[in-house]
């Protein structure tokens, strides 16, 4: 695949102590919390570098830590753009619309390490080849990947954020809107303490390494 063809968009929030993963917190405590979110954005870089399908766009938050972000500026086909003060769905359009590829963007948040690289570059190949947007439906009712060839906030609107019905109410946008979309694989977010009790049984529990043991 052509890199130009289908870019990364990654929203990720600064690993702040008290600011990122705050429902962990009673769990992990805050820096435990914020180095959680550390560790899931270095790997949600490292698996999009490894998907290969196009330039990387991280969208950091808060405006004010591009200086920590600015470790990622030095890898190949990655650029920083700081998050407008908007809600989700103008944030993923405005990702869209912004792109570096040619014919779509992938945009994907940090709280799903389930997501593989084989993954995004699936998502990738349908969005080239078959579909005006691809989802990767969650299991809390959202979505931890949409993809779209061109930006339409009305593929958003309405949308209930943070609630379990924002992968229904995209469905239905789509629908009146006339466009052909994909779901591909179901993916799950670690968003709740028991959330990572499941993270630690999983391939990718090394990401909790010196943060969290599990009781036995």
């Amino acid at each position: 695949m052509d890199e130009s063809e289908i870019g990364i968009s990654i929203l990720a929030k600064a690993p702040i102590p008290g600011f990122s993963k705050t429902r962990l917190i009673p769990l992990l405590g805050e820096d435990g919390a914020a180095k959680l979110q550390a560790r899931f954005i270095e790997r949600t870089v490292e698996t999009a570098r490894e998907a290969a399908v196009g330039p990387i766009t991280i969208w950091y938050t808060p405006t004010e830590w591009g200086e920590y972000f600015a470790r990622y500026s030095c890898l190949s086909s990655v650029r920083l753009m700081p998050q407008e003060d908007e809600d989700l769905g103008c944030k993923m359009n405005r990702c869209v619309a912004n792109r570096l590829s040619r014919f779509g963007e992938l945009v994907i948040g940090t709280d799903s390490p389930c997501i593989q690289a084989i993954d995004l570059e699936a998502a990738a190949s349908a969005l080239l080849s078959r579909f005006d947007a691809v989802l990767f439906p969650a299991e809390d009712g959202g979505y931890g990947l949409i993809g779209l060839r061109m930006p339409d906030i009305a593929v958003f609107s309405g949308v209930s954020w943070s609630s379990e019905n924002v992968l229904q109410e995209t469905r239905q946008n789509l629908l009146s809107l006339g466009k052909q979309w994909g779901e591909l694989v179901s993916v799950w977010d670690v968003d709740r303490p028991a959330d990572v009790v499941r993270l630690a049984k999983s391939p990718a529990a090394e990401l909790l390494q010196g943060i969290y043991v599990e009781a036995t």
